[in-house]
């Protein structure tokens, strides 16, 4: 039983170093793609699925099979497109979140090796 777990101890070591690796390569690529969109572009696209009250009417159907019950439908939600214009407050706001976002992730896989190298 011993060596089954040590197995797994090395194994939870080697995917935590692989993965702290990766995400350093992940950073200099995001930021790469990141600055390469802003210094390019003079707009950023914002997708974002909106839910809505829908005023239309509700469209009742029939069920084929008597398991289902009850069908409905109805168009309450959709998509909101946005252009916004590339200004210092955006780009700064879009770097620092972005920063804020890795070195969170960053110190969670640091502290997971510390633990499972103190192990």
């Amino acid at each position: 039983m011993k060596t089954k777990s040590h197995w797994l101890l090395n194994t939870i070591r080697v995917v935590l170093n692989v993965v702290w690796v990766l995400n350093f390569v992940f950073i200099a690529l995001a930021l790469t793609v990141v600055t390469f969109k802003f210094c390019t572009s003079d707009f950023s696209e914002i997708n974002n699925p909106v839910k809505y009250t829908s005023h239309t009417e509700v469209i009742k159907m029939t069920a084929l099979t008597p398991t289902a019950k009850d069908i409905t439908i109805t168009n309450d939600q959709g998509i909101l497109r946005m252009k916004l214009k590339n200004t210092f407050g955006t780009i700064t706001i879009a770097y620092f979140f972005f920063m804020a976002f890795e070195v969170l992730v960053t110190t969670i896989i640091y502290q997971l090796r510390k633990f499972f190298d103190t192990i």
